[in-house]
């Protein structure tokens, strides 16, 4: 059962409902399929049913939720067919990111990257999961900001939150962060060079290789 924290600011209160729901959903604290009820929302963080509903509808236009009539509402879950659409998004996208980036790149920007890149490396080596994760999405979010583009950041920020429910799970798949970590290399390397055309191959060999992997689990599931 999840747990959330009690609000005690009542200034822009619905937003806060939002990002708080939002949040536990993206990291996975609250888990696809799970039903919320507003009642228990409200106790949960202290609020009434007013900006618990609104925060409810918000999140149901984005996609998170599915808005039920008993005043509920269930977590959405991402299927592998949902899977498959969001990752041939992100490769345009990615692509064009790293295209831009390379562009766009400056000394202290390409030293962060490649900072990150070397946490990535030791968390790989120890082989924690968890930690690598977290630097992979902090360095697909920082190729955004290099990108210069605030509407293509903001595009990938929400398709990398819808993301969130097979991003762990693909990379427990034995060999594939070794792999993730090559890619990513790649990408650095590209972006270094200042070459716009091969950082966007890069990055969109990147997400198709993932894309690859999931299908690949896919297959397995269902045993063919």
């Amino acid at each position: 059962m999840f747990k959330l924290k009690r609000i005690h600011q009542t200034k822009g209160l619905s937003d806060r409902v939002y990002q708080s729901l939002r949040e536990s959903i993206v990291k996975n604290q609250i888990k696809g399929g799970e039903v919320l009820y507003e009642s228990k929302v409200c106790q949960q963080l202290g609020v009434s049913r007013t900006p618990v509903r609104e925060a409810f509808k918000m999140l149901a236009l984005e996609g998170f939720l599915k808005l039920m009539p008993n005043k509920s509402a269930v977590v959405s879950e991402i299927s592998f067919d949902d899977a498959e659409d969001i990752l041939q998004i992100r490769g345009v996208l990615e692509g064009l990111a790293a295209f831009l980036a390379a562009k766009n790149l400056t000394d202290f920007k390409l030293e962060v990257l490649e900072n990150l890149l070397k946490k990535m490396k030791t968390s790989a080596k120890v082989k924690d999961i968890n930690t690598y994760t977290m630097l992979n999405s902090t360095f697909h979010t920082q190729i955004s900001r290099i990108c210069g583009n605030k509407w293509l950041s903001n595009m990938l920020a929400n398709l990398w939150d819808h993301s969130h429910m097979f991003r762990a799970r693909g990379l427990a798949v034995p060999g594939r962060v070794k792999a993730s970590l090559e890619e990513h290399q790649k990408i650095v390397e590209a972006i270094k060079e200042r070459d716009s055309f091969k950082a966007e191959a890069a990055g969109k060999n990147h997400i198709s290789n993932i894309l690859r992997n999931i299908l690949d689990h896919k297959k397995e599931i269902k045993g063919g």
